[in-house]
Parts: C-alpha cells; structure tokens; sequence
C-alpha cells in the first residue's frame, strides 16, 4: 500500500474540531480522505498527549560533536581559502576523525559561512589614494553625458589557453570584504591586447606583439585610437583615455597628442576600477573556451570573434556606471572599490 501524504497540523486541528462538534468519524474520513481509524486515532491522541504536532524524531547522531565542529570552525577561520575537500583530509589530524567534505560543507552551512570568489585587487599606496579621491571629488560633479564623449583604452594579457582559474574563500557576510588578493601583472603564455570603446560603441582591437613601448604605443594610437575615435564621434570632439604606463606617457606619445591637439582625461594612478574596458576584458576572458592546445595565433581568432560580438548596450551600461564608481572612490577615502 502506497505512503499517504501526511497531514497537517491544521488539518489534525479541523478533524478533531468537527469530531468534537458532533460530525460522524465516517464523514470526516470522507472529507480529508483518511480511514476512520486514522480519525480515531487523532483523537485519541488529542485527548491523551494534549498536542496534534509530531514528536521530534531522533534522527541519526551527528558525525561530529560540538568540539569537533568548533575545531573545524577555527581551521577555516584561520585559512578561509581551504577547501572542504583539503580539510576533510587532514581531518583526522586536526580533529582526530575522518570525515568527508561533504559533511565540512554542511557544518559551514550551518554556522553561516559562505563561499566567495577571491577578487584580484591592488595595493593602493596612500599617496595614490588621494590622487584617487582628488580625482574623483573633482569628476563627480560631471554631467553624464561628459563621459558619453571618452573614448576609453586599455591593454590586457590573456593567455592562449583561456584557463582563468578562480580561487575561494569560506567568509561570514561581516567578511566578505576579506575575498580579495593582490594581483600579478602578467604572466607567462600570454598574448597582449590594445582595445578601445565609447557610449556609442566598441572600436578597434589590436594585438601586440612583444613588449609595447612608446613607438608600438605611437603607432596603436595613429592607427586605431585616433581612426577609431573619429569613426565612433564623427561629428563631435572626444577626449582619450589612458592610464599612467610608461609607454603612454612618455615624450614619443605625449608630442604626438599634443600635436594633434587631442584631449587627454587627465588619469588617477592604480585607478582600474574607474576603467570601464577592465569589465570587457574580465568578460571576454569568462567567455573564452579552454583548450590546453592552442596557440597564440587560435587565441588571438577566439578573442577577437568574441570582441566583435560586443554589444552596443553592453558599453553604454558600463560608461552609464562611470559617476557610480567616482562615488564608491569617494566612500572608500581613494581605496579599492567594488568595481
């Protein structure tokens, strides 16, 4: 015979209501689809125990004890980016129990941790960070649509794999600004690339090749940033954005804007966070496919396929956030932000 579905206490409650009230044990048994026993029972059970509600089932004894839980609790809090899997292994060291990650993961449910994605940050010195906030202080106060006329660039590594692995961290919510570790510029592998984008579209993407100095810059910006700027303004003035690298502000590139009298926004130092393309370049780089065989000639096709198929509200979403990141620059003191 099939399990029935169990009632409710409400409905255990409106059983014994109409019983009392004078309804015949058959009828009830019509209604909630029950046999009269079960009526009886109910109760029975009503006037012996006083409650309709369950006992509390005993259950299996936990795997682990409250002192062992604790033990548990005090290795992540030490380590947070110790996975439940390398401290379900050591385990019966430090607790003196084998037990499975399965159950660390449970334990840490229950004691609220949660797991997050370790963010790449920087280490701002403290004169940076009132160049930052000067910055900000003094940009905020723009209209929207100054920066609809920025034409932004950036470069950005990315390696012919496109093997991005992420790192975890096991936090309560108070900790969750904890999940950030430093970031290392470049790494072996690698094939570099120049781009650009505007409120009105995204613009040329170039890649480098070697180490860019200030003739490869110079060359990027007569052959791409300038065409691509004329192409996406092509009826109002637009001002270029770059960041401090060497090769961007050294006298071969600053003689030739100057020459062209072409605007540049003057730019905080450590600032990528206030450089919206950085969100591109993390976008592209979660769409890209791993192939442990490609080489830099496969990368540079796959990347800029996936460059080409940018949309147009996708950069007008992410210039639209521009006065957003001046204020969380703001209410950080010049620190890192969210972004």
């Amino acid at each position: 015979m099939p399990k029935t579905k169990e009632l409710t206490v409400e409905a255990r409650a409106g059983i014994v209501a109409r019983f009392k009230a004078g309804t015949p044990a058959a009828k009830i048994a019509e209604i909630y689809q029950i046999s009269r026993r079960t009526v009886y029972y109910l109760i029975k059970k009503f006037d012996t125990v006083g409650t309709l509600k369950n006992k509390k089932r005993s259950g299996r004894k936990p795997v682990l004890d409250q002192r062992q839980c604790r033990q548990i609790l005090g290795v992540v809090a030490k380590n947070p980016s110790a996975s439940p899997v390398k401290i379900a292994l050591e385990s019966k060291n430090t607790i003196g129990k084998q037990v499975s990650s399965s159950t660390i993961r449970r334990r840490l449910k229950e004691a609220d941790f949660k797991t997050y994605v370790v963010r790449k940050t920087i280490e701002i010195t403290p004169t940076n960070k009132t160049k930052r906030l000067r910055f900000a202080l003094e940009y905020v106060k723009k209209p929207l649509d100054f920066w609809f006329n920025i034409l932004w660039t950036d470069e950005s590594a990315f390696q012919y794999q496109g093997s991005y692995s992420k790192h975890f961290m096991h936090l309560k919510n108070n900790q969750k600004h904890l999940a950030a570790q430093p970031t290392n510029r470049f790494g072996g592998g690698t094939v570099m690339f120049w781009g650009c984008l505007s409120y009105y579209g995204f613009g040329d993407l170039v890649p480098i090749e070697g180490t860019l100095n200030q003739n490869g810059y110079l060359l990027i910006l007569n052959n791409h940033a300038f065409t691509s700027g004329n192409r996406l303004f092509p009826t109002t003035e637009w001002i270029l954005q770059q960041d401090n690298a060497p090769c961007h502000k050294g006298r071969i590139p600053t003689k030739f804007l100057n020459d062209l009298n072409l605007a540049v926004l003057p730019w905080p130092p450590q600032s990528p966070d206030l450089n919206i393309i950085e969100n591109v370049w993390a976008f592209i780089k979660n769409q890209r496919t791993i192939d442990k065989n490609r080489k830099r000639e496969g990368a540079i096709i796959e990347i800029a396929e996936i460059w080409s198929k940018l949309t147009l509200e996708f950069a007008q979403t992410l210039v639209r956030s521009i006065p957003k990141r001046l204020q969380a620059v703001i209410d950080a003191k010049g620190g890192v932000t969210k972004y």
